[in-house]
């Protein structure tokens, strides 16, 4: 069993070691992370002050500031370029080689984007947790949620893969996803809570958006960090969400590629 898996360990080794030789991109995401953090601490800060109340939308301060910091860690944990890729590989007709390998196209992306993922986490969602942390450490609920919130996070990098997996596979029909990519993160940002908690939007909307995959992504994990009134149901309820965007996404993934193989171009040589 191990050996069978072997190629993928390899995969993501080198992906990580690839990934640590890019040191201004490393510096870069941290730089712009700390700005990130500022910006909308004074952002919300103002509008806090503004409006008189220590709570709002069933959120304090504190809550609003570790939600968005946490929810934008994630979104730069889950930055593996995973559509890039395929898309340059394509042009270069790199794609070639890597549909004859033996291995699993699928399994193989997953495992590169795996060693991009684990990089971020050692080099920039740790050190970011712990300023959070010990700037708002009262925010954070410690307990039994710390591995649902593990477990979660989890299932969130299959669905934040699985759909930069389908991305990546339109540059079968279109070559460059440059478009469709930009596209994609303004919508996940706008749509998951990465720029403003779900309950700052409308009921209405709000019950919508906790059942699309973008809120599972991020909202989800958040939640159960900062949620102290959550119960067996909530989870329940939560990664059942979860679960069903991975499975839907994975079998939607799978007849994806099986037709999207068929109209490859190969440009490259």
């Amino acid at each position: 069993m191990l050996n069978k898996y072997k190629k993928y360990f390899l995969i993501t080794k080198n992906s990580i070691l690839t990934t640590a030789t890019y040191r201004f991109h490393f510096f870069f995401s941290i730089i712009s992370s700390i700005l990130y953090f500022i910006i909308y601490y004074f952002l919300w800060y103002s509008i806090y002050n503004s409006s008189g109340n220590t709570i709002l939308n069933g959120m304090t301060f504190s809550q609003v500031i570790v939600y968005i910091c946490l929810a934008y860690s994630i979104f730069i944990l889950f930055k593996t370029w995973t559509e890039w890729g395929i898309s340059r590989n394509i042009i270069s007709g790199q794609i070639m080689m890597d549909l004859v390998k033996p291995y699993n196209f699928h399994q193989a992306n997953l495992a590169n984007a795996l060693g991009f993922v684990l990089f971020n986490f050692i080099c920039i969602t740790i050190p970011v947790f712990l300023i959070i942390f010990t700037m708002f450490n009262s925010t954070i609920i410690f307990g039994i949620n710390l591995i649902f919130f593990a477990i979660s996070l989890c299932f969130a990098f299959l669905i934040s893969f699985s759909i930069d997996y389908s991305i990546g596979l339109t540059s079968f029909y279109t070559e460059s996803i440059w478009g469709i990519s930009i596209t994609k993160e303004v919508v996940i940002m706008a749509l998951s809570g990465t720029l403003i908690p779900l309950s700052f939007f409308p009921d209405s909307i709000e019950l919508i958006l906790k059942f699309l995959p973008f809120a599972a992504m991020y909202h989800i994990p958040v939640n159960i960090v900062i949620n102290s009134t959550l119960s067996i149901l909530d989870y329940f309820i939560m990664f059942s969400i979860q679960l069903f965007w991975i499975i839907f996404l994975i079998i939607l993934n799978k007849y994806f590629f099986k037709h999207a193989i068929k109209v490859v171009t190969i440009n490259g040589g």
